[in-house]
C-alpha cells in the first residue's frame, strides 16, 4: 500500500512520458538524432559519405542491427522501422524521417539503400545499459577523409529532451495525412487550433467530429 500512496498527489508519472519524434523503433532514435544533427551542422551530402560507423550497446544491436543484411536492405515496412542502417540512411539523404519513408516504394529507393550499405554497426560494451534506449555514437567518414562524430544519450522526444509544440504539430499533421479516412486539410488545421487551446473549448466533441 505504501508504494501506491507514496508521493500521491505530488508526483505525477504522466510527466515522464515521451513522444516518439520519428515513426520507427525507439531504439533507433538516438542514432537518427545524432545523424540529423551532424548532416545539418556540417552540411554533409549523401554523395560525400564514405562510411558510417555506429557504436551501439548490445540491446540496440539485437533490436535494430541484426541481421545486418536485412537491416541494410529491408523487405517490408516493419523491417525498415526496426532498422538502424535504413533510418540513418534516410536521415542522411533527406535530413528528416517521416511516415512517408516506410511505404513499399520508399523502402526500395536505391539512393537510400546505397547509404544503408555503408552503415556499420559495432557493439561497444560500455554502451549496453539496463534500459530500452541505449546511448549511440554515430561516426560519419567522408570521401575526402574527414570524420564527424556525435554521441546521443537522449534523443528528441525523451522526457529529458521533450518535443516542442511545433514538433508535435508537425508530427500530428504527418500522422493525420495517413488517416484511413481522408481528413480535409482545413479540418486538420482547425483541430490543431482547438487542441492547442483546449481549456477554451466548450465542447470537445468538436475536435472528434473534425477528425472523424
Amino acid at each position: 500500500m505504501a508504494a501506491l500512496t507514496s508521493e500521491l498527489g505530488k508526483s505525477f508519472e504522466v510527466c515522464n512520458l515521451g513522444f516518439k519524434a520519428w515513426p520507427s523503433c525507439a531504439c533507433a532514435h538516438n542514432g537518427i538524432a545524432a545523424t540529423l544533427e551532424m548532416v545539418s551542422q556540417h552540411n554533409i551530402k549523401p554523395e560525400q559519405v564514405d562510411k558510417i560507423v555506429v557504436f551501439v550497446g548490445q540491446n540496440t544491436q539485437s533490436m535494430v542491427c541484426e541481421p545486418l543484411e536485412l537491416k541494410q536492405r529491408p523487405q517490408v515496412a516493419v523491417d525498415a522501422q526496426f532498422s538502424l542502417p535504413y533510418t540513418i540512411a534516410r536521415a542522411v539523404v533527406q535530413r528528416k524521417v517521416c511516415l512517408d519513408d516506410f511505404t513499399r516504394e520508399a523502402i526500395s529507393e536505391e539512393k537510400v539503400l546505397q547509404i544503408a550499405q555503408r552503415v556499420e554497426p559495432r557493439v561497444m560494451p560500455e554502451l549496453t545499459l539496463q534500459q530500452p534506449m541505449e546511448p549511440v555514437i554515430v561516426q560519419i567518414e567522408t570521401m575526402d577523409g574527414k570524420v564527424y562524430s556525435k554521441r546521443v544519450d537522449f534523443a528528441k522526444g525523451n522526457p529529458k529532451k521533450p518535443l516542442t509544440v511545433d514538433d508535435l504539430v508537425e508530427k500530428f499533421r504527418d500522422c493525420a495525412s495517413y488517416s484511413a479516412k481522408s481528413i480535409p486539410q482545413e479540418s486538420i488545421e482547425r483541430s490543431i487550433e482547438l487542441i492547442l487551446n483546449l481549456e477554451e473549448v466548450e465542447d470537445v466533441r468538436e475536435v472528434i467530429q473534425l477528425l472523424s
